[in-house]
């Protein structure tokens, strides 16, 4: 790419090499039989997502970021926001990066409630290495008033409590949207509305346009 003909630029944003990041950021590997599959039958992955989002609600509350970062996979951790609390499209990687974004952008948007389990969690056994808890969320703002929604998911840790060993769940990847704002519902009768006929008409279409992304 050049510059006025004549003065090469970098093109930005960069190409990305799938392969590279990969090798940068591979997936985690967890010590096989760490989770025992039948321990997680039932509302098991549920109750153990609210146990996790209980903690992070309480460290957001109080402004905790020890706390916070806490509740985050401490070697590989994502956080991806589609106009919930960054109002952009942004992605943030590592817990220390993760915990300031959120605390920042909390005060900002004014997380309502607390970030909830929104129906039920799974628990997904992906390889013998991999295997984590996949849970919708759903969360409010209070400025602006919106309803919000996204997706975490939890990889297990082994952490030795009172001489025990004992299994917890920290956040792998955080996915938060902007669903609806309060001050502009959706109308939906226009979703029903009755097509336009266009049989007898002659057309001439200057510009197709496929997709609009969030434009």
């Amino acid at each position: 790419m050049t510059i006025n003909g004549n003065v090469p630029s970098r093109e930005y944003p960069p190409r990305a090499d799938l392969r590279v990041m990969m090798d940068e950021s591979p997936l985690p590997t967890l010590a096989p039989g760490l989770v025992d599959p039948e321990l997680m039958a039932g509302d098991a992955a549920t109750k153990q997502a609210d146990i996790v989002l209980s903690r992070l609600n309480a460290a957001l509350a109080k402004g905790d970021a020890a706390a916070l970062q806490s509740c985050f996979y401490a070697d590989q951790a994502f956080w991806k926001d589609q106009l919930a609390l960054t109002y952009h499209l942004r992605t943030f990687k590592s817990p220390g990066v993760i915990t300031q974004s959120l605390l920042e952008t909390e005060k900002l948007r004014s997380v309502s409630k607390g970030i909830a389990v929104d129906g039920a969690a799974l628990f997904l056994p992906a390889t013998p290495v991999l295997q984590f808890i996949d849970c919708p969320i759903v969360f409010r703002t209070e400025t602006p008033g919106a309803t919000c929604r996204g997706k975490i998911l939890f990889l297990p840790v082994q952490n030795e409590q009172d001489g025990n060993e004992a299994l917890e769940w920290k956040i792998w990847i955080l996915s938060t949207r902007l669903e609806a704002l309060d001050i502009q519902t959706e109308d939906e009768s226009l979703l029903q509305a009755a097509p336009r006929r266009f049989d007898d008409l002659d057309l001439e279409t200057d510009v197709f346009i496929i997709g609009g992304g969030n434009a």
